[in-house]
């Protein structure tokens, strides 16, 4: 009979590479969500400063509107060139400054700024009409 030779021995298999992320990717992984949870909040902080500008510059608005109507219905002494008056909205402190310019005969251009707080920069609102000279 023929004897069978025995059976060579397999190599050893390397071992198994063991299965998930390195060190070195979590890492990564964790500046990218970094920057962008950064960017984020960055872009969440400028919403909310312009939304309060935008509230500021409407409330302005109506104030402007509000001086403006006054003035057409109690129009200002001949004289005048220019008057400041309180003119709030809400908690917001605002300031009318008016000033008047001949426009035609009998009527006056009248154009009203509104500023926060007696600051006369940044002007929050302008707006223009024409008021009657009407005689006291």
């Amino acid at each position: 009979m023929i004897r069978r030779a025995p059976p060579r021995p397999r190599p050893p298999r390397p071992p198994a590479r063991a299965a998930g992320f390195t060190l070195l990717e979590i890492l990564i992984a964790l500046a990218i969500v970094s920057v962008a949870l950064a960017a984020v909040m960055r872009t969440t902080g400028m919403l909310t400063t312009n939304n309060g500008v935008l509230r500021e510059r409407a409330l302005a608005l109506l104030s402007a509107q509000n001086r403006l109507v006054e003035l057409q219905l109690a129009p200002p002494a001949l004289t005048a060139s220019r008057d400041k008056a309180a003119c709030p909205q809400g908690a917001l402190n605002l300031v009318c400054d008016s000033r008047y310019a001949d426009a035609r005969q009998g009527a006056r251009m009248v154009t009203v700024e509104v500023y926060l707080d007696q600051r006369p920069t940044p002007r929050l609102a302008t707006l223009s009409g024409i008021v009657e000279n009407r005689p006291p």
